[in-house]
């Protein structure tokens, strides 16, 4: 997972981070999820380094699918979402969100992993065409929801004022919004922290650029 550089050691470099930098910054992760997945690829390489064949995958966000739309609603950016319709308000962000279909990363990792040459390799998960947070954010006016742009920390106040109001009365459906809240009431949580991040996706090596351009979402198998 691209969540292995939500450090200061990534997000305050001048540099892109390339699929064959060696992983730095662990102690800098303040978010359990990102630490296992740091400590999850170095067992890997551990393993690597025994004979183990194996490929690292690095994808950001994992979105619903693209053709069906079928997507699981307690994931991270649909509570995001939820919150934003429920409060009127989203935050407003013009950093990159990183998020692929699950249709094209699970074929692309499928497709990858059978290439003899993948082995030993890293590959990062970068969309083609990037979205920004305001765009994500924006895109529910065109279901009929009002939401109005305001600061990220008024944004952050309301939505806890408003899951804690909704937990006392034990309302299930806004209750779900308290894993959100957990995560925002940090100084800076992790998608936020993306705004002073640097671009730490390359699909630079020979490797990887080669399989996916030969292997495009519609064509893998």
């Amino acid at each position: 997972s691209t969540s292995i550089f939500d450090s200061a050691t990534y997000m305050e470099s001048p540099k892109a981070v390339l699929e064959t930098d060696p992983l730095r910054g662990f102690s800098g992760l303040s978010v359990g999820y990102a630490q296992t997945k740091f400590v999850a690829e170095e067992l890997i390489r551990v393993a690597m380094g025994r004979g183990v064949p194996a490929v690292i995958f690095r994808p950001g966000y994992i979105t619903g699918h693209s053709k069906t739309g079928v997507t699981n609603l307690d994931d991270y950016l649909m509570r995001l979402i939820k919150g934003c319709i429920q409060l009127k308000k989203a935050p407003s962000m013009r950093n990159t969100l990183n998020a692929c279909p699950v249709d094209f990363v699970s074929r692309a990792i499928v497709h990858i992993g059978a290439q003899a040459q993948s082995i030993g390799q890293t590959f990062h998960f970068y969309p083609p065409t990037p979205v920004r947070f305001s765009d994500f954010f924006e895109s529910t006016k065109n279901f009929g929801y009002e939401v109005e742009f305001v600061d990220y920390m008024e944004w952050r106040d309301a939505l806890m004022k408003l899951t804690l109001s909704n937990v006392r009365q034990k309302n299930r459906s806004c209750s779900r919004l308290s894993v959100l809240v957990r995560s925002c009431r940090a100084r800076v949580c992790r998608w936020s922290a993306m705004v002073h991040a640097q671009s730490y996706l390359s699909l630079t090596s020979a490797v990887s650029s080669r399989l996916l351009i030969s292997a495009p979402c519609a064509q893998i198998d």
